[in-house]
């Protein structure tokens, strides 16, 4: 083979390879391999009162580093989830083990019953669907597009890389539902408030406590450029939707009277070290006192 051949198959080589990862970059690749749709809570709650759609989001914590979410979802043709970064383990998906139990949009005529009775199914609807991550602004995001509009519930596991730490960035309007562990709660101004204030809280048929948010709109700020938060699509020069972040710390709920012990023992530790160091410095200063007296009497 002369130089000239082996040039270009050298050229063909690295275009071939150079076109591969454009590719892979801008096309998203399909999730496959079936999961099993029992190890998801899949249920509905139903439209709360003031609220102003379908769509339910809902957590379930873990103590074990991840969380199931749970996306009730009515007409919708994709999805956007920001986990949150794992920087210990740059290469493990953020995102994994995607259910999806939906039905076409078009064929649904009462959203609230359709969800009732899809959250029923134990098996998963064949729906082809791809995931791709965006960055935006330095914020990494994973996108599941459908190949249609669904109605119907969208689980999936997801990471909690801060352990009992949580933070929710919502995308898209909701009403939000975070489930603790049975045994564990949140909200204590010592250990972790919860941000922003939640609109209602229960504990379930498994004595979990649940923490619900009706509505997570907030105002635009004026200092932050305009389509910074705008997850809603619209265009920029329209009004962008910005949304309150979800964080809460949850620990067990033992952990305030163990803090509160702790902080006695402490307090009464550290009480009893300064009455100490009063009572040794005065009878310090009393010997002291004592000494200059003394050498006082012998000069006279």
């Amino acid at each position: 083979m002369d130089s000239k051949a082996f040039c270009i198959i050298l050229v063909v080589l690295f275009s071939v390879l150079f076109a591969s990862g454009c590719i892979d970059e801008l096309v998203a690749v399909q999730e496959d391999g079936p999961v099993n749709v029992s190890v998801y809570e899949i249920v509905y709650n139903g439209k709360e009162a003031n609220a102003t759609t379908f769509n339910e989001t809902t957590f379930f914590l873990t103590k074990d580093g991840f969380a199931t979410g749970v996306y009730a979802l009515d007409n919708a043709s994709s999805i956007e989830i920001i986990p949150m970064e794992d920087l210990t383990n740059p290469g493990e998906d953020p995102i994994s083990e995607i259910v999806i139990i939906a039905e076409d949009s078009g064929n649904v005529t009462d959203v609230e019953e359709t969800l009732r009775q899809l959250s029923l199914r134990e098996e998963a609807t064949d729906l082809n669907f791809t995931i791709e991550e965006v960055v935006e602004r330095g914020q990494k995001s994973q996108v599941i597009d459908f190949n249609k509009s669904i109605t119907g519930f969208v689980a999936f596991k997801v990471n909690v890389p801060l352990g009992q730490d949580f933070i929710y960035m919502p995308t898209h309007d909701s009403v939000v539902r975070i489930v603790l562990p049975a045994g564990y709660t949140t909200g204590n101004p010592f250990i972790g408030k919860v941000q922003p204030e939640v609109n209602f809280t229960y504990h379930d048929e498994n004595d979990r406590q649940v923490l619900g948010w009706i509505d997570l709109h907030r105002e635009p700020s004026s200092l932050l450029p305009a389509d910074l938060f705008n997850r809603s699509g619209v265009d920029s020069d329209e009004s962008p939707v910005e949304y309150h972040p979800v964080i809460l710390k949850f620990y067990t709920t033992s952990a305030p009277l163990g803090l509160l012990v702790g902080t006695t023992i402490l307090s009464i530790a550290t009480l009893i070290v300064a009455l100490n160091y009063a009572s040794t410095r005065r009878k310090l200063e009393e010997k002291r006192m004592e000494i200059e007296n003394m050498d006082a009497r012998k000069k006279d």
